[in-house]
């Protein structure tokens, strides 16, 4: 299996771990909140630090298709 497919294979796993790093340099109890409240509305900051997250893998899977 190349690069490419291993990514896209582990995509949800990947995106998990990097949106729990990026939550955990909150206050432990604000992470918790970030983590377990899916409404975009009452919890913006984890709803969008997600997307980011998801669009930067994105724009990482398709960069490997890049011929230099």
């Amino acid at each position: 299996m190349n690069l490419e497919g291993l990514l896209k294979q582990k995509r949800s796993t990947i995106s998990k771990k990097w949106f729990d790093m990026a939550i955990e340099t909150y206050l432990p109890e604000t992470a918790l909140f970030f983590k377990t409240q899916k409404d975009s509305i009452a919890n913006p900051v984890g709803s969008v630090t997600l997307q980011g997250i998801e669009g930067l893998f994105e724009e990482l899977l398709q960069g490997i298709n890049i011929n230099y």
